[in-house]
């Protein structure tokens, strides 16, 4: 039993790889395949299909799943914006525990000098003469 080929022209074959006529008819040129023309239309076998379908395989993948130069500019843009809102808040909260630490060591400096007797002046020694 001899198996039938099956043939598609390049309309067919982007149908099926849902791609462009253009993408077919410029991988055509590139891989530099004949097709048989029947009926004045060029046709091309079930195998040409395949080939076809292995060329285009990568470049949809890439496509698909390989985010662009803008999307990943966007979102370091979206990661920075992030990180300066927590810095910012880190921020804040730093310069409250600055004004507390600023008001404790006020605190202190008040309460070491009313615990300290008031040192009072020595009394001058009179000499005989006065």
């Amino acid at each position: 039993m001899k198996q039938q080929i099956k043939y598609y022209n390049q309309t067919e074959i982007a149908d099926i790889l849902g791609v462009s006529k253009a993408t077919i008819s410029r991988y055509i040129n590139k891989l530099d395949i004949s097709g048989n023309i029947k009926n004045k239309e060029k046709l091309y076998p079930e195998t040409i299909l395949k080939k076809l379908r292995n060329e285009l395989k990568p470049t949809k993948t890439n496509k698909n799943h390989a985010p662009s130069t803008i999307q990943l500019l966007q979102d370091q843009i979206e990661q920075l914006k992030d990180e300066n809102k927590t810095l910012k808040e880190q921020l804040k909260i730093k310069d409250e525990q600055i004004k507390t630490a600023n008001q404790l060591a006020d605190q202190a400096q008040k309460l070491n000098a009313l615990d300290k007797p008031k040192l009072e002046e020595p009394k001058k020694k009179k000499h005989w003469w006065q």
